[in-house]
């Protein structure tokens, strides 16, 4: 079982890097980080100095525990994954990060996913940025056998500003999502 200590610190952490990482600081600190382009950024989780923070990605959606495991042995390739990890609370919680992508495409956004058995409602996908919208998303749980890709395929359209998101809704105990190697593709 993991154990989380200094939560209220981490999650504090996080959300400083992500406000000062972000394009317009004052909009991070309301809205989360701003990663502005067509490829996810820190996709593998690898850039997190200390596992506080998650660089690049909001963290923002939910009340729980969010940060970069690095170096246990729990990710899909590299040292390092991102996990969510909720204790009693029956709550939405995700990793989100906006993206820009090309017009009059389609995209693919995948990712490999491992969760608790415990966690029944998972969902991965995009959203429009501007409305909160979801455009295209995947369900799951639980993937508790090891990590699962996961991918949606979207049409990009006029307002090519989306949100990617992997998240789920706590059962009310003690659950968890790890997440690694999130990227997006052009698929011809």
């Amino acid at each position: 079982m993991r154990n989380r200590h200094g939560v209220r610190a981490v999650l504090a952490a996080g959300l400083a890097l992500a406000a000062s990482l972000a394009p317009n600081p004052a909009a991070a600190a309301a809205h989360g980080c701003q990663g502005w382009m067509m490829y996810m950024v820190n996709s593998d989780f690898e850039a997190s100095a200390d596992g506080s923070a998650v660089p690049a990605w909001c963290t923002g959606e939910g009340p729980d525990a969010k940060g970069v495991d690095r170096g246990v042995g729990w990710s899909y390739a590299g040292a390092n994954n991102a996990y969510i990890e909720a204790t009693t609370t029956s709550r939405w919680n995700a990793l989100t990060q906006h993206i820009v992508v090309p017009r009059d495409d389609t995209i693919e956004l995948a990712a490999y996913v491992r969760t608790s058995s415990s966690v029944t409602a998972g969902y991965f996908g995009v959203r429009h940025k501007a409305t909160g919208a979801v455009h295209r998303e995947v369900r799951f749980g639980p993937l508790n056998v090891g990590y699962q890709r996961l991918s949606v395929r979207f049409p990009s359209e006029a307002g090519n500003d989306y949100t990617a998101f992997v998240g789920y809704w706590s059962p009310g105990g003690f659950s968890w999502l790890v997440v690694d190697e999130v990227t997006t593709r052009l698929v011809r």
